[in-house]
């Protein structure tokens, strides 16, 4: 039998199986079936959501843990979860704290933990505690609890709370409200944190309940063992094989059940997600064709292409472009010697043809950008062009920073400190995103022709991220995500960030630029913040810190066995909201 007949079997098969399945199955069978398969890319590296590297992580604990309030997959806006309603909000006039503001959460009635026990402030205050205690490594986490004061709980009510702060901050909802809460019963069984308050650990207390609970906290049971990972929200982890999966199983007596069509952000209609770790594209491309997995997302452009043309994969599956709350960049290591002049930067960037790029390596899949700020945020800086492909300037700018190629060899070098240092810059990228690995051999290979020679070595995500934050690197090329609120750029961009836990691992920053930030942070007059945040990107598009390359749309095929959505925010896709078809609520 010669292939293309088998395929076509083959294809005929599934589509029967498919389609008997779903109509002359008895219920109990559907719903048995009703099991969502996802790609990861690579390994989450534990369910610690708070020590966490990769976005991955947080892709599996969303549905483990619940927040106040989280981001609504369709409006974008922020809604209640563990709250009742989005916070009260009222301005501080008098007291200690005059000219902040206080929120008032209340969680709701019905809201326990695996235990039974009620989920209260206590549990919010003790999860704040964790990211306030300065054993852990959570420096790019505090950077937003900075406005942070205290925490008072109402006297007659232990559901109920006002988080106070002595200063406006343009994000204060999303940020004491999007926050991942923690049992203290699972995570503190000792009650080492019991005794140290919110106003203490903002006022630098130290002591040895704080190194005894980081050290607790970082240990491998609250990353790996499913036994004690646990939370309120409605799967609890069944299996975690290392490289292999990790599966979720629905809870049968979740607090919420009933509650979904009244808050849909509390839906929960599959009865297990699978998420499945293959960092090889082909070998995940292929289990797909075969029906072995239900979602993937980040599908290479050209294979994308490809898919959008190919009848099995539009018979079986619904394909997905929403917009993408992203964008790809190449940072630079801007303290290496051979990357602090911003010329050489600017040079970098004039040396790619990114317009050719995005037709060829991107398949038209993505938008120019020039700046931190996605450009469908509107205070995105429109007057600022993208830079140009230029190589005749930018040879002008290597040569006018001191870059010749003095020996003959082929390469450019300077004389750095008494040294001759020649332009060989060591330039690292994800091996699970092919779109990342195409673009730095094509810089590569560009380079070469400018007499800068590039050394890119394709690592595993984790391995890459502690090559990055280390500063072990010359040039960095992946993608950073944005979220659907005002950005706060003192994580990524202010020099108090530049740190190993911190997330400025680029290390660009002045004073001109960190006075932007921090002006941008409490400014509540649209007019004038918005004058900040085009300031801040021009002086960050003259000092060129990273090449912005790019917004890509998002590319994602979902298995129609399902009602399903895509969305704008990560990862663009969201299981637990997948509803089986021909399966009603009665059945699930």
């Amino acid at each position: 039998m010669n292939t293309s007949v088998r395929i076509i079997i083959t294809a005929l098969f599934s589509l029967i199986f498919f389609f008997t399945a779903c109509v002359d199955a008895p219920k109990e069978q559907q719903a048995a079936n009703n099991t969502v398969t996802v790609r990861l890319p690579a390994d989450p590296g534990g369910l610690n959501l708070l020590l966490a590297t990769t976005g991955y992580t947080s892709e599996i604990t969303h549905y483990i843990f619940q927040p106040l309030l989280a981001f609504d997959p369709g409006s974008l806006e922020l809604h209640p979860v563990l709250a009742k309603s989005r916070p009260q909000v009222a301005n501080i006039t008098e007291g200690p704290w005059a000219g902040g503001s206080s929120y008032t959460f209340e969680i709701q009635e019905d809201a326990v933990w695996d235990n039974g026990s009620p989920v209260t402030a206590e549990d919010y205050i003790f999860t704040l505690k964790i990211v306030l205690n300065p054993h852990l490594p959570l420096g790019r986490v505090r950077a937003y609890f900075s406005f942070l004061r205290d925490v008072e709980v109402d006297a007659d009510n232990p559901r109920k709370f006002t988080v106070i702060t002595n200063s406006p901050y343009i994000i204060s909802e999303a940020v004491l409200g999007n926050v991942e809460t923690f049992p203290r019963y699972v995570y503190d069984p000792e009650g080492l944190l019991e005794d140290i308050t919110i106003r203490e650990l903002i006022d630098g207390a130290d002591n040895e309940q704080l190194v005894a609970h980081a050290k607790l906290f970082e240990s491998p049971q609250y990353s790996f063992d499913t036994q004690t990972i646990s939370g309120s929200g409605p799967y609890s982890v069944e299996e975690i094989t290392e490289d292999q999966q990790v599966v979720l199983e629905r809870k049968a007596n979740w607090w919420a059940n009933g509650k979904q069509e009244e808050n849909h952000l509390l839906e929960a209609w599959p009865n297990r997600i699978v998420f499945k770790i293959i960092p090889d594209e082909a070998a995940a491309i292929s289990l797909l064709k075969d029906q072995k997995l239900d979602v993937m997302a980040a599908i290479p452009n050209q294979e994308f292409s490809r898919m959008q043309e190919d009848e099995y994969i539009k018979t079986h599956y619904n394909i997905h472009t929403p917009a993408s709350l992203s964008y790809t960049l190449g940072a630079f290591n801007n303290k290496d010697p051979k990357l602090s002049d911003k010329r050489v930067r600017q040079a970098l960037a004039k040396m790619l043809d990114l317009d050719l790029m995005i037709e060829k390596i991107a398949y038209g899949y993505a938008e120019r950008v020039i700046g931190p700020i996605h450009p469908s945020k509107p205070y995105a800086h429109k007057k600022l062009q993208p830079i140009a492909y230029n190589p005749e300037e930018a040879k002008a700018l290597l040569k006018e920073a001191g870059w010749s190629d003095s020996n003959q060899d082929g390469i450019l070098d300077k004389i750095i400190n008494g040294q001759r240092v020649e332009m060989n810059l060591r330039v690292i990228t994800p091996a699970n995103n092919s779109l990342s690995v195409n673009i730095a051999t094509l810089m590569k290979d560009l380079a070469s022709a400018h007499g800068i020679k590039m050394d890119v070595q394709v690592q595993e995500l984790s391995t890459l991220l502690k090559t990055y934050r280390g500063r072990d690197y010359d040039m960095a090329v992946f993608s950073r995500r944005s979220l659907p609120i005002l950005d706060d750029l003192k994580q990524s961009w202010h020099t108090s960030s530049d740190r190993p836990d911190g997330g400025n691992s680029i290390g660009f920053g002045n004073a001109r630029s960190d006075a932007l930030i921090d002006g941008i942070r409490v400014e509540l007059n649209e007019a004038r913040r918005d004058s900040m945040y085009l300031a801040i990107q021009e002086l960050i598009y003259e000092e060129q810190p990273v090449i912005f390359f790019w917004a890509p749309v998002e590319r994602i095929v979902i298995n129609k066995r399902f009602e399903a959505a895509s969305s704008s925010l990560r990862p663009g896709y969201f299981p637990g909201h997948f509803r089986l078809k021909n399966v009603g609520l009665a059945d699930h």
